[in-house]
């Protein structure tokens, strides 16, 4: 989703007020750039991701950041964080845990006005058609 960056995640980001939320940071790529932004707009970033591909102080040693890494699956952490501005997904692709994940956000945020922005990564082929389970 790193790829993405420049041209559409921070421009849509950059006005949305509360914290980040990024489930499925893999390598850590997009992750380090959602670092940046959190830090300029002083936001907290929670990465939700069981086995990520980076150690967590590889990402925070070069400067002080308002970071949680929660190594649990999506369903059991979506439900304690708050204010919540923003959700990246790109989890783990498929329609039960992508449908229950969308549920826990309506039900936290009832307010349309304050209803958090939604980016989803990996919604064309070969995910739009078929299902990837982690487990």
């Amino acid at each position: 989703m790193y790829q993405f960056w420049n041209s559409i995640i921070a421009p849509v980001l950059e006005n949305t007020p509360g914290s980040v939320v990024e489930i499925g940071a893999f390598r850590g790529a997009n992750t380090s750039n959602l670092l940046k932004h959190c830090k300029k707009y002083k936001k907290k970033l929670h990465v939700i991701d069981p086995k990520p591909l980076f150690a967590k102080n590889d990402l925070v040693l070069a400067s002080r950041y308002d970071f949680e890494l929660h190594q649990e699956q999506s369903l059991d952490v979506l439900n304690k964080l708050q204010n919540i501005g923003a959700f990246i997904i790109d989890g783990d692709h498929n329609w039960f845990t992508v449908y229950h994940e969308l549920l826990l956000i309506a039900e936290k945020h009832t307010d349309e006005k304050t209803f958090p922005v939604i980016v989803f990564h990996d919604i064309n082929w070969p995910y739009g058609r078929r299902d990837l389970y982690y487990n």
